[in-house]
């Protein structure tokens, strides 16, 4: 499995495998499934490999990032209120 920044994104790279094997009824039945897979995520453009750290146990990945919200401040919109409420209130 690979972990990357790549391009402003976090990128995720793997390979899974998947092995089942049952009996019933005198017969046996055996599931092999496997692939790869990439996963894409955007991230701020101030982050940097440097900010993450990831780790691997018991088939969980978990990856932090450090610092993914310094520098941002919360900025409010307003909602005003569209013309479909007048157009509900004058048809009353």
């Amino acid at each position: 499995m690979t972990v990357e920044v790549e391009g402003g994104a976090l990128v995720i790279r793997g390979e899974r495998r998947d092995e089942r094997a049952d009996e019933r009824g005198g017969r046996r039945i055996r599931e092999v499934r496997y692939g790869s897979f990439r996963r894409t995520f955007s991230l701020p453009a101030h982050i940097t490999g440097d900010d993450l750290t990831a780790t691997y146990d018991k088939g969980v990945l978990t990856v932090r990032v450090t610092g993914a919200y310094r520098g941002s401040t919360a900025h409010r919109v307003p909602v005003t209120a569209g013309t479909a409420t007048a157009a509900v209130e004058g048809a009353k």
